[in-house]
């Protein structure tokens, strides 16, 4: 994966020009041969990521109740009978899904929804290689 990226990102600077590049966001759109290829890759990556999202954060907000970290969390550490699914973390994390959704304009939710990813996944990086140390 990081070749190919490489290689499109070498390709793109290499053959579109520079104000293109800053302010168009579907540049590849404008110079495929066939966009609506491009239209269904977009389309399956995002499928793709938002469930993942979804699936992760639901497990993640089941272990933190299942530390006892947070209170109010508590119900949400219980599991299905089979497998332990995150089925009640899964339900919260689709009702704050949707209620996002609700924003009008999704460059508004963007940074918010980074910062807090990137937040959350390096405290629980640090948390475990503090662990490990300690």
């Amino acid at each position: 994966a990081i070749f190919v990226y490489g290689v499109t990102i070498f390709a793109l600077s290499a053959t579109v020009a520079r104000t293109s590049l800053l302010a168009e966001k579907l540049v590849l759109m404008d110079i495929a041969l066939l966009p609506w290829v491009i239209s269904i890759g977009m389309g399956c990556v995002l499928a793709s990521a938002s469930i993942t999202h979804m699936s992760g954060s639901s497990r993640v907000l089941q272990a933190l109740a299942r530390d006892k970290l947070i209170p109010i969390l508590n119900p949400f550490e219980k599991g299905s009978k089979y497998g332990d699914e995150p089925r009640r973390a899964l339900f919260l994390t689709y009702l704050v899904i949707q209620v996002l959704l609700f924003i009008p304009n999704i460059n508004y939710v963007a940074p918010f929804i980074t910062l807090s990813y990137l937040i959350l996944f390096s405290t629980i990086n640090f948390a475990c290689f503090f662990l490990s140390v300690i």
